[in-house]
C-alpha cells in the first residue's frame, strides 16, 4: 500500500484555497480597510479604549472660572480677607452697618474676618478666581445660569457665620508679610466646567474703582492625554501640547457641546489649584516671578478647545482614534502580529498560485 507523503494534503488544501478568485487581494483589501477605519472612521472597537483616556491640563494662570456639579459639595478654606455677602453676618462684629456701594449701586455688606474660615458651597455654583502679581486674590460664587446653589461659611469652632444662595464675594492679599501671613493657598477641585485664561474683569479688591481692570491670563501650560494600558500595566502617553501665554483653554466634560466622541458622556474635572508665588516661564529667553494659579486638571472628557486671548477662533485637543491605537503598547504588539499574518498569508496564496501554475504548465508539457 503506497504512503501519503507528509505535508501533501497541506498543500493540496493551500492550493485549493489558492484557486478562489482574487482571495489575496480581497484579504489585503480587509486589511488596509481596517487601518483606515481607525485612522479615519469611528472603530466601535475603540470605545471600550477611549473611556481609559485621562486628559491632564497643568497651567500658570492668573484667572479661572469653573463650574461646580449640580450634586457635588465643595469645601474650601480660606485665609482671612474680605467678604462681600447680601446681607451682614451677624457673627462679625467687623461688618458695615450700611451696604457698598459700587457707583451707585448697592452690592452688599462688607465684612472683614480676621482669622481663616471654611466656605462650602452645594450645587451648580459657578466660581470664578483671579490673582494679581502682586497677590491680591479674589473670589466670586454665583448661579450657574438658572441653577440654585448655596454657600455657607464657618468659623474655626465650626459655628455658622452665614448661609446665603446669592452672590458672594472675597478678597484677601498674599504674602508672608500681610496681617494673615499665608503665602499660599491651596484648594481641591471637583467641577463640570473649567475655563483657564478669561476676559477683562475689574480689579479684583472688593471695593476697587469701577475704573480699574485688569486683564488676567494664561501665562503657560501643557495639556497631555493618557490611555489605560491594562489594570496591572499602569498608562502611556497619547499626546502632548504646549500651551502658549494668552491661551484660553476650556472644559466641557458634560459631553452635551459638539464633541460627538463622548457620545453625550457626563464625565467630570477633578484636581487641584495652587494659589503662590512662582517662577514660570513663559517662552525659552523669559521667566516671570509673580503670584498666580497653579492649576493641575484631570478629566475623561476627549477633548479641550484652545484659543488666543481676545480672539473668537481656536483649535481643540483631541486624541484621535488612530493615536489612541498606534500608541497603544499592546496594541502595538497587535497590529505587527496580524501585520505579520496578513503578509505571510498573502505571500502563501500566491506561491501557491505559483506552483500550481508552474504544476499545470508541466503537466501539459508532459502530455
Amino acid at each position: 500500500m503506497p504512503t501519503r507523503k507528509r505535508g501533501k494534503g497541506f498543500r493540496n488544501a493551500i492550493q485549493r484555497i489558492a484557486s478562489w478568485p482574487h482571495l489575496s487581494a480581497a484579504i489585503i483589501t480587509i486589511a488596509l480597510f481596517l487601518v483606515a477605519s481607525v485612522a479615519f472612521g469611528s472603530f466601535r472597537l475603540l470605545g471600550i479604549l477611549s473611556k481609559d483616556l485621562t486628559t491632564t491640563v497643568t497651567a500658570a494662570t492668573e484667572s479661572l472660572t469653573l463650574s461646580l456639579r449640580e450634586k457635588t459639595q465643595s469645601s474650601w478654606i480660606l485665609p482671612a480677607g474680605d467678604f462681600l455677602v447680601p446681607g451682614a453676618m451677624k457673627n462679625i462684629e467687623t461688618c458695615a452697618e450700611q451696604p457698598l456701594l459700587y457707583g451707585s449701586i448697592p452690592q452688599g455688606f462688607k465684612c472683614n474676618v480676621s482669622e481663616s474660615v471654611r466656605l462650602t458651597v452645594d450645587g451648580a455654583a459657578e466660581v470664578y478666581w483671579e490673582v494679581t502679581p502682586d497677590g491680591e486674590w479674589s473670589m466670586v460664587v454665583g448661579a450657574d445660569g438658572g441653577a440654585a446653589f448655596t454657600a455657607s461659611l464657618f468659623d474655626a469652632s465650626d459655628t455658622q457665620l452665614l448661609t446665603t444662595s446669592e452672590e458672594i464675594r472675597f478678597s484677601t492679599q498674599l504674602g508672608p508679610d500681610q496681617d494673615s501671613s499665608v503665602a499660599a493657598v491651596r484648594l481641591p477641585l471637583i467641577a463640570a466646567t473649567a475655563v483657564l485664561g478669561s476676559h477683562v474683569h475689574y480689579a479684583s479688591s472688593i471695593d476697587g474703582d469701577a475704573g480699574d481692570f485688569w486683564q488676567p491670563t494664561l501665562l503657560a501650560g501643557n495639556v497631555v492625554t493618557f490611555g489605560k494600558n491594562r489594570p496591572d500595566e499602569g498608562k502611556y502617553h497619547i499626546l502632548g501640547e504646549e500651551l502658549d501665554a494668552g491661551d484660553v483653554v476650556s472644559i466641557d466634560s458634560t459631553g452635551t457641546g459638539s464633541d460627538e466622541s463622548d457620545g453625550g458622556a457626563d464625565h467630570s474635572i477633578w484636581g487641584v489649584a495652587t494659589i503662590e508665588d512662582r517662577a514660570v516661564a513663559v517662552s525659552d529667553t523669559t521667566e516671570v516671578s509673580q503670584y498666580l494659579i497653579h492649576a493641575v486638571l484631570h478629566t475623561t472628557h476627549r477633548t479641550l478647545t484652545v484659543r488666543r486671548f481676545g480672539a473668537a477662533d481656536g483649535h481643540k485637543i483631541t486624541a484621535s482614534n488612530w493615536s489612541i491605537m498606534s500608541k497603544w503598547p499592546n496594541g502595538q504588539k497587535t497590529w505587527v502580529f496580524w501585520a505579520s499574518v496578513t503578509a505571510v498569508l498573502a505571500f502563501s496564496l500566491q506561491l501557491s498560485d505559483w506552483i500550481a501554475s508552474k504544476a499545470k504548465k508541466s503537466k501539459k508539457k508532459n502530455i
